[in-house]
């Protein structure tokens, strides 16, 4: 009489099984990295998305709206090349965050220049209601100091922010592929896209 096989026998044997094992160990800091892209596209595109009203009033938001596209697709892009282990995702995704700083850095420096050159929000709030310029009093005055402050302070924090993460993105290349050198291929086939 013969047996029915088991319904829950692995189809692998016991080595085969602690490779699996010992690859999903190893392979950690690359699925960190892909849930960290993931969660940074997701952010990026809910931002872009409700900025996307604002691209009827202002050519500017049109662009940062665009390129906030962008780079939500590209971290999405990133985190699919990095989950099927290509060694060309890390890059990906740290250019992206050298992008998206660019992108903040650029918007911010346009906002100090317009606000230096008397053609800031303020200066524009003023021309249209004169009587708001003696409504603010001296906080007029010292509102240019703000926005000055401000975009200073978000240029600053892009240039820790996103330069870690563009740095974060270009250390886990040397992860991926030491995962692909010392990981049986039969394993990594299995591994693509997922854990």
């Amino acid at each position: 009489m013969t047996r029915a096989p088991d319904a829950n026998a692995s189809p692998f044997t016991p080595e085969q099984v602690h490779a699996i094992a010992e690859a999903k160990r190893r392979r950690r800091k690359i699925d960190q990295a892909a849930t960290v892209a993931a969660t940074s596209g997701w952010i990026t595109a809910v931002i872009a998305a409700l900025a996307t009203p604002f691209v009827f009033f202002s050519w500017v938001a049109a662009v940062m709206v665009a390129g906030l596209s962008l780079v939500a697709y590209h971290e999405f892009k990133g985190r699919r090349m990095l989950r099927d282990l290509n060694p060309k995702g890390p890059r990906v995704l740290g250019i992206n965050q050298v992008a998206l700083g660019v992108l903040i850095i650029a918007y911010s420096v346009w906002h100090i220049a317009a606000e230096l050159t008397g053609e800031g929000r303020y200066a524009e709030a003023i021309a249209n209601t004169p009587e708001l310029a003696n409504m603010l009093g001296p906080l007029g005055e010292s509102m240019r100091y703000i926005v000055v402050a401000v975009y200073a302070t978000l240029i600053i924090a892009t240039l820790i922010f996103q330069g870690g993460a563009a740095w974060y993105y270009f250390s886990r290349a040397k992860h991926v592929r030491a995962f692909v050198e010392q990981t049986p291929p039969w394993v990594c086939d299995l591994m693509r896209g997922g854990t």
